[in-house]
């Protein structure tokens, strides 16, 4: 049950980190605001092949092992496991968004894909704080190996996901699928 819920937790990061919403920031201070996004426990970092673009830094937070970050752009990899609650990769994403709407003020589900042997989701989500509105735009890239899944979190402020979205794509793309697949 233990697990269970830290699974729950760490998906909730997951959310927190790749989401956004249509409201305004009132801080602009993106250091400030990406602290928000660590507030529960990460998921494990996974041993998998992904490429990350030269341009994004590898730094380490005090919830997550590794995250790489690019100016208001960062990218989350980890790992969970399979357990009696989501047997499957479509229960598990189903999961994630229950979450990630429980753990935010605004959630909003902008779109569902499939692409490169995984399942994505791309969603904005809102904090509100006493610092103002705190928005990121999401887009999380579920795969599996039937054994572990595989999550990568790429976010960015609301107001230049765009700017960001095509690198967020190749870093998906650039995974080693040969051992991992969808359902």
């Amino acid at each position: 049950m233990n697990k269970v819920f830290t699974a729950f937790i760490a998906c909730c990061v997951a959310v927190c980190s790749l989401s956004g919403c249509n409201g305004k920031k009132e801080d602009s201070n993106s250091q400030d605001n990406s602290s928000i996004t660590e507030v529960m426990i990460p998921l494990e970092m996974p041993d998998i092949q992904i490429s990350i673009p030269e341009d994004y830094q590898e730094t380490s937070t005090d919830r997550n092992e590794k995250v790489y970050i690019k100016n208001d752009a960062s990218i989350i990899v980890n790992s969970d496991s399979f357990t009696e609650n989501y047997k499957t990769l479509d229960e598990y994403i189903s999961f994630a968004e229950k979450t990630f709407k429980q753990y935010s003020d605004d959630f909003e589900l902008l779109d569902r894909q499939e692409r490169n042997n995984g399942k994505i989701i791309e969603y904005i989500y809102c904090l509100y704080t006493e610092n103002g509105t705190f928005s990121k735009y999401c887009m999380t890239s579920f795969f599996t190996d039937g054994k572990q899944i595989y999550l990568i979190t790429c976010k960015a402020d609301s107001d230049k996901y765009q700017n960001y979205r095509d690198e967020f794509l190749g870093v998906t793309d650039s995974i080693n699928c040969n051992q991992i697949s969808p359902d």
